[in-house]
C-alpha cells in the first residue's frame, strides 16, 4: 500500500534505474573479454607441439626430458614477448612439420584436412547412387507386373458398364425413398 503513494514521475524514474542497472550488468557480463595469462598461452603452446621422442604424445602430456626442455623454451620465448607463431616456427624448423599436433593447412598439407571430407561426401554420392538404383530397379518390376495383370479393353468395357449399371440402380433406389 506504502508503494501506491509514491508520485508517478518518482515511480517512473525508480523504474528506469531499475532498467539501467540491469542493462549494465547484463552489458558486463557479455561483453567480459578473456584474459589469457602467459602459463595459460604456454600452455595451449604445449598441446600443440608433439614431442620428437614420444611417438603421438604432445609436450604437456610428456614426461621424458626432451619434452620439459621444450616447455621451458615456450616459456622463455613467450617471456621475451614472442608471438605463439613465432614460438610455433622455432619448433617447425628445428624439429620440422612432424612436431606440430596438426599439420599446417597449406600446401601438401591440405591433402590431409580435406581427405577425411573428400571420403565421407563420396560415402554418400555412393550410397545415394545406390539407393536410386534400387528404387529405379524396383518401379520397372512394378510396373512389369503391372502390365501383365492389366486388364483389356474389352474387359474394361464391361467393369465399366457393371460400375454405371449398379450407379444407376442405387441412384434410383434413393429417389424412391424420398418419394
Amino acid at each position: 500500500m506504502h508503494f501506491f503513494l509514491v508520485s508517478n514521475s518518482l515511480y517512473h524514474k525508480i523504474i528506469f534505474l531499475a532498467f539501467c542497472f540491469v542493462s549494465l550488468a547484463a552489458l558486463a557480463c557479455s561483453t567480459s573479454q578473456v584474459i589469457q595469462t602467459d602459463e595459460q598461452r604456454a600452455q595451449a603452446i604445449d598441446k600443440n607441439l608433439i614431442c620428437p621422442i614420444c611417438p603421438g604424445e604432445t609436450i604437456d602430456q610428456s614426461q621424458v626430458e626432451l619434452a620439459k626442455q621444450m616447455k621451458y623454451a615456450v616459456r622463455e620465448m613467450i617471456d621475451k614477448g614472442q608471438s605463439d607463431e613465432e614460438i610455433l616456427n622455432f619448433f617447425t624448423e628445428r624439429y620440422g612439420v612432424s612436431v606440430l599436433a596438426a599439420p599446417p593447412k597449406e600446401g601438401f598439407h591440405l591433402f590431409a584436412w580435406w581427405t577425411p571430407i573428400g571420403i565421407v561426401l563420396v560415402g554418400i554420392t555412393l550410397t545415394f547412387i545406390f539407393i536410386r538404383s534400387k528404387t529405379i530397379l524396383k518401379f520397372n518390376n512394378q510396373q512389369i507386373h503391372i502390365s501383365k495383370d492389366f486388364m483389356s479393353s474389352q474387359e474394361f468395357q464391361e467393369s465399366l458398364e457393371a460400375i454405371e449399371k449398379t450407379t444407376h440402380e442405387f441412384n434410383s433406389d434413393i429417389t424412391k425413398e424420398k418419394e
